[in-house]
């Protein structure tokens, strides 16, 4: 019979099984894989749970998983996400990406490896558990549409996923290792893609009053759209428009006749986000056409706003303040403007995501950059958090 507490459980689970959270996390991060192509990670997860008899099931989509373990009864889901981005790795870890111009920039590698050592540790205290633990390794959170939005579009969220509540965490290097970010309501923005085309008329660069130049046309587009962020829409509701990519021309003497701009809208309410979709159109094409071109708009949904159940947000808080302390919860007060296709299983279910804090130094590099990295010991305080979360769950003691 058991008779350690669950958190002594949990710590001594943690060191059975440290060494091979390490591995799995270095070896993911070595082995980067974009959307939808993640094979190699889904059969190294697969193979890992298989090894700790685990039962799972491939799918619902063409990668990741779903692994289950206890016993019939109320359903807890735990999710980690696993695509890499196409950014070229400058950490200069040992374990850097093998693979150029692909890196876990977002520390998806980090959530996955996670959500193994919880599995693992929640393997050895199953015989505790009166109901089951989801856990869902989810393709392409990055892509657009997503791996969520399309379980969600094909029913997955409404009948073989469905479950009481839900819980994701995100690595987040502006908050301090050892600490989790949380709030009610609204934590992430929707975001939406914006790709224009702005169409000019080419021609030499010392005749460009016989020209429409459309990368001039780009510079006056971009200083309308800013405009209309700053002016046009409402101040004390967030908004963030910015441009990623923008590509024309083909030499310095030749005007460019075509541009193309992508870019990312994000808001954190549906009035102010239909507003701002309908005034990057016409402001596009409005200024287009004054300077003599013309604009195609096209805008591509992604994912709505982050919205976290606060009887979720109040089990993360229990949850942290017995794995990582009392002095562990940062209570948000505003949202971050990133975005999370988590979003499509908090519209169906309780839900709640927390940033998992990994950052170290006075000026650790944000998400997405080339040189983001993390600590290994957030990952300890992940599966301490996430195993506390199962245990106040279900009531353990």
């Amino acid at each position: 019979m058991e008779t350690r507490t669950w958190a002594e459980a949990v710590e001594s689970g943690i060191a059975d099984h440290w060494e091979m959270i390490i591995a799995l996390q270095r070896h993911i991060h070595s082995h980067p894989e974009l959307s939808f192509e993640e094979v190699e990670t889904t059969k190294l997860v697969a193979q890992t749970l298989e090894s700790a008899r685990i039962a799972y099931r491939l799918g619902p989509l063409e990668t990741g998983l779903v692994a289950e373990i206890g016993r019939q009864g109320p359903i807890l889901g735990l999710r980690a996400d696993m695509d890499a981005i196409n950014v070229q790795e400058e950490t200069g870890l040992p374990f850097s990406s093998r693979f150029p111009g692909k890196m876990h920039a977002c520390g998806h590698d980090g959530h996955t490896a996670i959500l193994l050592g919880t599995a693992l540790v929640l393997r050895q205290l199953e015989d505790r558990l009166p109901g089951t633990v989801r856990l869902v390794f989810q393709p392409a959170e990055e892509a657009n549409p997503s791996g969520a939005r399309l379980m969600a579009e094909r029913g997955f969220l409404d009948r073989e996923l469905k479950m009481e509540e839900i819980y994701a965490l995100h690595l987040q290097p502006a908050l301090p290792l050892g600490s989790i970010g949380v709030k009610p309501g609204v934590m992430m923005a929707s975001s939406d893609s914006i790709n224009l085309r702005l169409l000019g008329r080419g021609g030499h660069a010392a005749t460009p009053h016989q020209t429409v130049d459309a990368i001039a046309l780009s510079a006056q587009v971009i200083n309308a759209l800013q405009y209309l962020v700053s002016r046009r829409l409402n101040p004390v509701r967030p908004v963030v428009l910015s441009f990623g990519i923008i590509r024309g021309g083909t030499r310095h003497s030749v005007i460019a006749g075509e541009v193309e701009l992508r870019g990312t809208l994000r808001c954190v309410d549906a009035e102010t986000r239909e507003r701002a979709l309908q005034l990057i159109q016409q402001t596009t094409r409005s200024v287009a056409a004054a300077l003599g071109g013309a604009a195609e708009v096209e805008v591509l949904p992604a994912q709505p706003v982050t919205t976290n159940h606060p009887q979720c947000v109040d089990r993360v808080v229990r949850a942290a303040t017995n794995a990582l302390g009392a002095d562990s919860v940062v209570r948000l007060q505003d949202p971050f403007m990133t975005a999370e296709d988590f979003s499509r299983f908090a519209e169906r279910m309780p839900a709640a995501l927390f940033w998992l804090g990994a950052g170290q130094g006075e000026a650790p590099a944000p998400l997405h950059s080339p040189q983001m990295t993390f600590p290994d010991g957030a990952m300890a305080a992940g599966v301490r958090v996430f195993a506390h979360l199962v245990a106040d769950f279900f009531g353990i003691g």
